[in-house]
């Protein structure tokens, strides 16, 4: 990820990238999301049907903040397949991935979570309107957390200052807290 990415502000709004094979997953999410906002920022709801329309979607989209990934889609290991390429050709460690499965078989969570950068992993059937919108939420804020730590230092060795009206608000927070 460059440095120039780093220190734009965020866009107006969360971009949250929705990877999932069955069409009613994607419009049940939709319904879900309709009117989430965070920290005053709508969500933007990115939909791909397969990995391959993921990654054309990652590539018209740098400031994706979270990718909620099915693990089987065009292959048995398709979803962790775009996620090694989110961690590993984008260099993109600030996304925040949460996989979502429907066949926890094919990729267990024991061997999953330790082994990729996926911040969770949740069946498809433990979802429910409650939890898809905490986990959004979640998501948003450690996407902004990860790229506030990632902000350029100043000749000083302090953190540059915030570009980013969210992140100049936690700054003053935890500069009060400090």
């Amino acid at each position: 990820m460059s440095p120039d990415f780093l220190a734009q502000p965020l866009p107006a709004h969360w971009k949250v990238l929705l990877v999932d094979d069955e069409p009613d997953v994607h419009e049940v999410s939709r319904l879900i999301l309709a009117g989430l906002a965070f920290e005053g920022r709508p969500v933007l709801l990115l939909g791909a049907a397969s990995a391959a329309q993921a990654r054309e979607l990652l590539a018209q989209h740098g400031d994706v903040a979270l990718a909620l990934v099915d693990v089987v889609m065009e292959s048995d290991d398709a979803g962790i397949a775009l996620v090694r390429h989110i961690r590993e050709q984008l260099h993109d460690h600030d996304m925040q991935i949460v996989l979502r499965t429907g066949q926890p078989g094919m990729a267990p969570e024991c061997e999953i979570v330790p082994q990729y950068e996926v911040n969770g992993y949740f069946l498809k059937t433990e979802i429910t309107s409650q939890r898809l919108q905490s986990i959004v939420i979640a998501g948003l804020r450690g996407f902004r957390h990860a790229r506030s730590l990632r902000r350029p230092l100043s000749r000083t060795g302090t953190p540059a200052v915030a570009v980013d009206p969210a992140l100049a608000a936690e700054d003053r927070k935890s500069t009060r807290l400090n």
